[in-house]
């Protein structure tokens, strides 16, 4: 569970990088950001491998998007199959430990991951 971009005691950054590594080895490598973004050969090339990196994490990646709640992302069976393990990540839009938005979340992840 990761907590909202506005949750000052917990940070959401921690939960996103931590999900993002996990879906690095997985992933065309990253473009170096170019010198002069002004070149078109050279932007090019770094837009052309941050496309295919973003296609590669739709794949891998599957996303639900809940309405006046947050983003919910779980890696795709496949990938679930090749680490033996379910990875998943919930970003709500309001954060501050809010009990009330949160209630069922731990129940909803117990059940997710057979708890």
């Amino acid at each position: 569970m990761c907590p909202a971009d506005n949750d000052w005691d917990i940070p959401s950054f921690h939960s996103t990088l931590l999900f993002d590594e996990f879906l690095q080895p997985y992933l065309p490598s990253s473009a170096s950001t170019p010198e002069n973004p002004f070149s078109g050969k050279e932007w090019k090339n770094y837009t052309h491998y941050e496309t295919l990196r973003a296609l590669k994490r739709a794949e891998l990646v599957s996303t639900t998007v809940v309405d006046g709640y947050g983003l919910y992302e779980e890696t795709q069976p496949e990938l679930v199959a090749k680490e033996g393990r379910k990875v998943a990540i919930l970003r709500t839009e309001s954060g501050r430990h809010d009990v009330g938005r949160m209630e069922g979340v731990q129940d909803a992840m117990a059940r997710m991951f057979g708890l």
